[in-house]
Parts: structure tokens; sequence; C-alpha cells
């Protein structure tokens, strides 16, 4: 019994390493390899099933969905200009995306969560009813994930091409 606790502190060192991206995939693979490459067989089998499933679990929280790829690369480049509306507007002329409001404000809300954009409230303006406009900026955890996503759709477009694809 003290052996499990001991492989799920290992298993749970390597998940937080991965989250604050101290080592990657291969890396933590590496080091588990190396760790318990003499272990009893039960246990060997026992680790990697531990590490899959927080492995999965790092994926789920650090996914990027489609969406919210969207939303934060137009939030990069409305700059200090994303709010809401002017969000929603850009997507709607860049890529001819219909947003409803209530959809873009639970993903940023969800983007926001996750530490990928902040925000801050403006000056309320008479126009507005009083009200202040909610702008986002993005940190670096979010560039970071819009980096990640991109060398990984880069790598899924490598060496394709549409019009090959029927062929």
């Amino acid at each position: 019994m003290l052996r499990f606790f001991r492989l799920k502190d290992m298993v749970n060192l390597l998940h937080n390493q991965l989250l604050q991206k101290q080592v990657n995939y291969r890396q933590s693979f590496t080091l588990f390899n190396k760790v318990f490459v003499n272990c009893e067989s039960n246990l060997y089998t026992l680790f990697n099933r531990l590490l899959y499933i927080e492995l999965n679990m790092a994926n789920k929280e650090s996914y990027l969905g489609e969406f919210e790829h969207i939303i934060l690369l137009t939030i990069m480049r409305l700059k200090d200009e994303a709010y809401g509306v002017k969000v929603r507007q850009q997507i709607k002329v860049l890529i001819d995306r219909d947003v409803s409001i209530g959809a873009l404000y639970a993903t940023i809300d969800r983007l926001e969560k996750k530490s990928y954009i902040t925000s801050r409230n403006g000056q309320p303006t008479p126009e507005r009813g009083g009200r202040a406009k909610r702008y986002f900026t993005l940190t670096q955890r979010g560039i970071d994930a819009l980096e990640d996503t991109k060398q990984r759709l880069d790598i899924l477009w490598c060496g394709l091409s549409l019009d090959r694809a029927l062929s």
C-alpha cells in the first residue's frame, strides 16, 4: 500500500509539472521509465494507468476548443478595444460567424477561469445608460495556449494539401 501512495505522488508530481509546462509528456514518460524500470509488472501497469488518467485530465484542463481559439485570436487582434460587442462584431466581419452574446460571455467566463484572459471595467458612459464596458486582455497563459494550439495544428497540416484530399 505504501508503494501505491508513492506511485500516486509521482503521478501528481508529473501532472503538476505538465500543467506548469515544466516538462512535456515525452519527458515525464522518460522520467517514469527511469524511476520505475525495475518495479514489479503490476506496479508498472498501475503507474502507467494512473499517468494516463492524469495526463488526460491535464489535457482537458488545458485544451483550447475552436470557439475559445476564435475568441482569443479576436481579443489579440482588437488589443485595447476588446469588449463584448466589438469581439462579436469582429468575429462576424472576419469569419462571417454569427455569435450570440450569451455564448460569447459564457466562453469568456470560461477563458477567464482558465486564466487565459483578464477583464477590467472601463468608464461608464451616458450612451450605455451609465454602464461600463468590460474590456478583455490576453494573459501570458492565454498566449501560450494559442501558441501551443497553433503548433499542434501546424503539425496536423504538415504535408497535407486539400487538393490531394480525395485522391
